[in-house]
């Protein structure tokens, strides 16, 4: 019975050891994760494809810059930043949602 029981410290060392595994694995990647850990490779996929969409605003925002079409430049550059900031703020919003479900009773 001894095995069976889950201690309040177990649970906060288990917890620990997952946030630290998932954090580092993919921590470059996580600016462009809408979820807060990256922990399946299909989030590495969408990460990566958001990653890709984002240089290819970047690059084509220098392109047009280069053949003299500032304003054209500027818009796209400015939707190019959007999107990190937008995955930002979604990461924070599952993070505030995912809290409530997360917390489990002392009395456990």
């Amino acid at each position: 019975m001894g095995d069976s029981v889950i201690t309040r410290s177990t649970l906060v060392e288990k917890l620990r050891d997952h946030q630290i595994r998932n954090h580092n694995k993919w921590s470059l990647l996580g600016l462009f994760s809408h979820r807060p850990y990256i922990s399946t490779w299909v989030e590495v996929i969408v990460a990566l494809l958001w990653a890709f969409i984002f240089t290819m605003f970047m690059l084509s925002s220098y392109l047009v810059y280069y053949l003299n079409h500032k304003w054209i430049a500027l818009v796209i550059f400015f939707i190019g930043i959007l999107i990190p900031i937008r995955l930002r703020s979604a990461r924070k919003y599952l993070s505030r949602r995912g809290d409530g479900r997360m917390q489990l009773p002392l009395s456990m």
